[in-house]
C-alpha cells in the first residue's frame, strides 16, 4: 500500500506540477497575447495619427488652393478696376485737355478785340526769334503782356530773357494759322528803287 500511496502521491504533485506549468504557460501566452495587442494598438493609433496627420495636410491642401484660387479672383479684379481706373484718368484728361483748349480759345476771341492784338505781331516775332521784346516798345505794353499771362520773365544764373507762357503759345500758334501769306512777286523783289531810270 505503500507504493499505491507514493504513486497516488506522485501523481497528485505530478498533476499539481503539470496543472502549474499549465497555467504559466496560460499566463505567458496570454502575456505574448498582450504584448501583441498591445504593438497592434500601437499600430493602429499609429496609423491613426498618420491618417490625422494625412487629412490635416490635405484640408492644408484644399485652403492653400482656396486661397490660391482667392488671390487669382482678387488680381483679376484689381487688373480689372486699373483698367477702369486707366479708362477714367484717360477720360478726364481728355474732358481736361478739351476744357482747356476751350478756356484757351475763348481767351483768345476776347483778346483779339483787345488793344494788345495791334502789337501782338511784332512782340510775338520779337519773342520767338531773340527772346526779348522789340526795340522802342512802351513799358506798359510789355508789362500788360506780362500781366495778362501771355509772355513770362525767365531768369537764369547770368541770363535774363522773356518766352510765351503756355496761355502764350496757344495764342502764337492761334495767330500764326490765321494769318494770310500772299505770294511774293518776283518782279518787284528784283526792281529796287535806286534801279528805276529816272
Amino acid at each position: 500500500m505503500w507504493a499505491v500511496d507514493e504513486l497516488i502521491r506522485n501523481s497528485t504533485i505530478g498533476r499539481k506540477n503539470n496543472l502549474v506549468k499549465q497555467t504559466i504557460f496560460d499566463y505567458e501566452g496570454k502575456q505574448q497575447i498582450a504584448i501583441a495587442e498591445s504593438k497592434l494598438e500601437d499600430l493602429k493609433a499609429s496609423y491613426r495619427d498618420k491618417a490625422d496627420f494625412n487629412n490635416q495636410i490635405e484640408q492644408l491642401r484644399n485652403q492653400l488652393d482656396e486661397r490660391d484660387e482667392t488671390i487669382q479672383i482678387q488680381q483679376i479684379e484689381i487688373e480689372r478696376y486699373q483698367n477702369e481706373l486707366t479708362t477714367i484718368k484717360n477720360s478726364i484728361d481728355q474732358n481736361s485737355s478739351e476744357l482747356e483748349v476751350s478756356s484757351l480759345e475763348k481767351k483768345f476771341n476776347e483778346f483779339k478785340i483787345n488793344v494788345l492784338f495791334d502789337y501782338f505781331k511784332e512782340v510775338g516775332v520779337a519773342i520767338r526769334n531773340h527772346q526779348n521784346f522789340p526795340h522802342g516798345i512802351n513799358d506798359i505794353i510789355k508789362e500788360k503782356f506780362i500781366m495778362q499771362d501771355i509772355i513770362e520773365e525767365v531768369e537764369d544764373e547770368n541770363d535774363f530773357y522773356y518766352r510765351f507762357t503756355n496761355k502764350g503759345n496757344y495764342f502764337w500758334k492761334k495767330f500764326v494759322t490765321n494769318l494770310r501769306i500772299e505770294k511774293r512777286n518776283s518782279t518787284e523783289d528784283e526792281i529796287s528803287p535806286d534801279d528805276l531810270p529816272f
